[in-house]
């Protein structure tokens, strides 16, 4: 028979499942020589596990999940390999429901009971194709008797952990065989998808909250120019082992970037101290950074964590340690119980500081705005920043009450942790102690800043009481132009001559006094100064101005004369001289009647 290469006769089907559901993906195919058959997801080999069971054996291939979670969702692809030729087939895979976790918080969930339906399912597909199956009939006993215990597995784990707050599901323990002597050394270990799902979630965390600065230098970067700087990047990552309890172990990773970044270790999210004498931190010339543990303890068992930042960001990554008893657990002995934390009191470490704990740092107020003077009607603004572990909670009091947030009173937080109590407007009423009170698990914090308001003044808008009046001079002589004017507060007076404005000069002087007199003086004026003169008044409430006329006029001209009313004559005037006769002699005396040759008769010639 000649080689042919594989091909598919029954291919992969999308599918739906719920979280927890034990899952079988199933395809068929012909090959001559027998192909090499692989499963991956999103490109990713998938090797045989307690978690992903992968059997094949003649024409069929099965990949088995014995619960599926979320993150388990993707395309899932077989592919078959061999010397004609290779060929593949792939389907969807949605688990719905649930979400991230805790190990130590997780509720049993119904859903990892496999229901009888769900168990017939893949059964009932392969008894439609029994004609096909009868060489693989043993095969078809081997997949379905791993379906049911794996379903009967996840039932007794459920029945047996009602009540019981630990999560011991499949997913979460590995057991490794017998370590025997010279197996001190750190040994790969491969971190379960459940697991992966933890790392992940404190990852994500961690690279948004920025971490304690137990040493002032550990905020201090060497300067670079910012076209140089480049992110923290990981050259190596930290691996996961598994080791004997009481053996040494030593995390590394290597670390570029321009500055130099800071690393700071974590244990399960928590923030390991420099000082700690069990945890042992160092670093090289070459970014090399080192978590060493002399000896290591049940409770070191956990995800280890190095942040690495610079002033252009921040990068983690995580390694998982799972710490190995002496002797190897059964499956019919019950899973190790991990020994339980130490808890201490809060905002103290313990002496030896053997175990990461929780810290807590009591709040410090690390800057504040001094006391402030503010006029009435204008915004007031007081800032302060704040520091502590966890996140103090803050109270803003004046003289001793709270302060009400309303259209007036805002009070806003930035993402740099600096408060800020916004007034707007201020009125005496806002006037006093302003107390600021941060508190959190460690303890509590005051500061203090006085407020005061400057109180607005009656203001009145400038008023001429005596205004310019025009002005003639002669050449080079000097011009008073004088006004009153009052208002408050007192105004400021501005000259103009024309457009341009008049500036102090010694040829051109300028007073004014409290009692709101204003001059505009100018020597030795010339024929240049006949022009209109302006005088602006103004102050807060407003602005006002007067202007009067200057004519200069040359010693040799005559003085310009003062304006003449031009008389017309009287009106029956006009009317006699339409008649005929002249009001001119009718109203002079008759020159003839009064000469000397012509007298009036005497008394006694009459």
């Amino acid at each position: 028979m000649s080689a042919s290469a594989p091909k598919f006769y029954k291919e992969l089907k999308d599918i739906t499942v719920s979280e927890g559901e034990c899952t079988v993906l199933e395809c068929r195919l012909k090959a001559n020589p027998p192909a090499q058959v692989t499963w991956m997801r999103e490109g990713d080999l998938i090797e045989d596990s307690p978690d992903f069971r992968i059997l094949h054996r003649g024409e069929i291939s099965t990949l088995v999940i014995g619960s599926a979670y979320p993150e388990d969702s993707g395309e899932f692809e077989c592919v078959a390999t061999n010397s004609a030729g290779s060929s593949s087939t792939a389907c969807k895979l949605q688990v719905t429901g649930g979400g991230y976790y805790s190990v130590s918080t997780k509720a049993p969930s119904a859903s990892k009971v496999v229901t009888e339906r769900q168990l017939r399912a893949p059964a009932a597909a392969a008894q439609s194709q029994d004609a096909l199956m009868d060489s693989n009939h043993n095969f078809k006993q081997e997949k379905d008797t791993l379906v049911q215990d794996l379903s009967q597995k996840l039932s007794s784990t459920d029945i047996s952990r009602k009540g019981d707050d630990q999560d011991n599901s499949p997913r979460d323990y590995i057991f490794s065989p017998r370590l025997g002597t010279g197996d001190e050394a750190p040994q790969e270990y491969r971190v379960s998808n459940f697991e992966q799902r933890l790392i992940n979630e404190i990852e994500y965390r961690l690279e948004r909250t920025p971490p304690v600065n137990e040493d002032p230098q550990d905020a201090v970067f060497e300067s670079v120019p910012p076209h140089e700087q480049r992110a923290p990047a990981y050259k190596n990552i930290i691996g996961s082992y598994k080791i004997l309890v009481g053996a040494p172990m030593k995390f590394m990773c290597k670390v570029a970037g321009n500055p130099m970044p800071k690393v700071y270790w974590f244990k399960d999210g928590k923030q390991i101290s420099k000082r700690s004498q069990h945890y042992l931190q160092s670093k090289d010339e070459d970014g090399v950074f080192s978590l060493y543990i002399p000896r290591t303890c049940v409770e070191d068992d956990g995800n280890y964590t190095a942040l690495a930042l610079n002033p252009r960001g921040r990068v983690s990554c995580t390694g998982r340690l799972a710490i190995l008893s002496s002797r190897t657990p059964s499956a019919s002995q019950p899973l190790p119980e991990r020994s339980p934390m130490r808890i201490q009191e809060k905002g103290t470490l313990a002496d030896d500081e053997e175990s990461p704990v929780e810290k807590y740092f009591k709040p410090v107020f690390v800057q504040k705005s001094g006391n402030i003077e503010v006029d009435e009607g204008k915004l007031a603004r007081l800032d302060i920043k704040v520091t502590g572990l966890p996140q103090p909670d803050l109270t803003w009091l004046i003289n001793g009450n709270p302060v009400i947030q309303d259209p007036h009173h805002k009070i806003l937080v930035r993402e740099n942790n600096v408060h800020s109590l916004l007034i707007q407007p201020v009125s005496t009423m806002d006037e006093g102690q302003y107390s600021v009170v941060a508190t959190n698990k460690a303890g509590r914090a005051t500061v203090h800043i006085q407020l005061r308001v400057k109180q607005q003044e009656q203001m009145t808008v400038p008023i001429f009481v005596q205004r310019l009046t025009p002005q003639v001079a002669a050449e080079g002589g000097s011009v008073r132009l004088e006004a009153r004017v009052i208002g408050k507060p007192l105004p400021t007076i501005c000259w103009k001559r024309g457009s341009q404005q008049v500036m102090n000069t010694p040829r051109t002087q300028i007073y004014q006094d409290d009692s709101g007199y204003v001059c505009l003086q100018i020597s030795e004026a010339t024929r240049q100064d006949s022009e209109w003169y302006t005088c602006s008044a103004t102050n807060k409430a407003g602005i006002v101005s007067c202007n009067c006329k200057l004519d200069v006029y040359s010693p040799t001209m005559e003085a310009p004369h003062q304006r003449r009313r031009i008389r017309t004559p009287h009106r029956y005037a006009n009317l006699a001289k339409t008649a005929g006769i002249d009001m001119r002699e009718a109203i002079s005396p008759d020159v003839h009647a009064l000469s000397p040759a012509h007298h009036l008769p005497e008394s006694d010639d009459l």
